[in-house]
């Protein structure tokens, strides 16, 4: 048995079914794609209807500023959980979103219909747009200032290690004048008075050759 297409998408139905359809999938079923659908077929479909044709733009417009605004609530909620570079894509998707809004809401007006939502809407949508321009704008200063600490943090961090490195050189050689093998030798031959003052007084060296041993005083 042959499935039963859906109401609003049967080929014989007129732009204003179509219309009517898209508009209660919008409002009642909340079904926006289902609406999508519905408004884009009325829309080829009411070659001579420019009033159908005006409203389904209209209300394309609308679902389009709806997700606009719903992208840029998220993109503020980002935001505010620090989320810089999602937060800036998702501004950024937002005034794509509105560019697009624009441009169907100008398919309205060209319906020569008169439709005063359609104005209202479009009022709107400039406030948006500015309200996204500005909060894209914030986080590139946001991000701007992050960087420059993060910046300053590094630098910082690198003078830091400079000093204990600095301060690390000046106490080896110290280290080594007291721990070293050379001049642990050496200062034991100066306080025991050898090399150029000589052996002291009482002491003797025994001297090794050809298999004898002999004594100096």
């Amino acid at each position: 048995a042959s499935v039963p297409e859906e109401k609003g998408m049967d080929r014989d139905a007129t732009p204003v079914d179509l219309y009517n359809d898209g508009l209660k999938a919008q409002e009642e079923e909340k079904d926006t794609q289902k609406a999508l659908k519905l408004y884009e077929q009325a829309i080829g479909t009411a070659t001579e209807n420019q009033e159908v044709r005006a409203r389904s733009y209209q209300n394309l417009g609308v679902i389009n500023h709806q997700q606009a605004r719903a992208v840029f609530d998220k993109a503020q909620k980002t935001l505010a959980g620090q989320q810089l570079d999602a937060a800036l894509k998702e501004v950024d998707q937002t005034l794509k979103q509105i560019a697009m809004t624009q441009d169907i809401y100008k398919e309205a007006l060209r319906e020569s219909v008169e439709i005063p939502a359609v104005a209202r809407n479009q009022q709107l949508l400039l406030i948006d747009r500015k309200k996204a321009e500005e909060l894209k704008k914030k986080i590139e200063e946001l991000k701007k200032q992050q960087q420059e600490a993060q910046k300053n943090t590094q630098q910082a961090k690198d003078q830091q290690q400079k000093q204990n490195q600095q301060k690390q050189d000046q106490k080896d050689p110290e280290t080594n004048k007291d721990c070293g093998v050379d001049d642990l030798f050496h200062s034991k031959d100066n306080d025991l008075g050898f090399g150029a003052h000589g052996r002291p007084p009482g002491m003797f060296v025994i001297i090794y050759s050809q298999g004898f041993s002999f004594m100096l005083y």
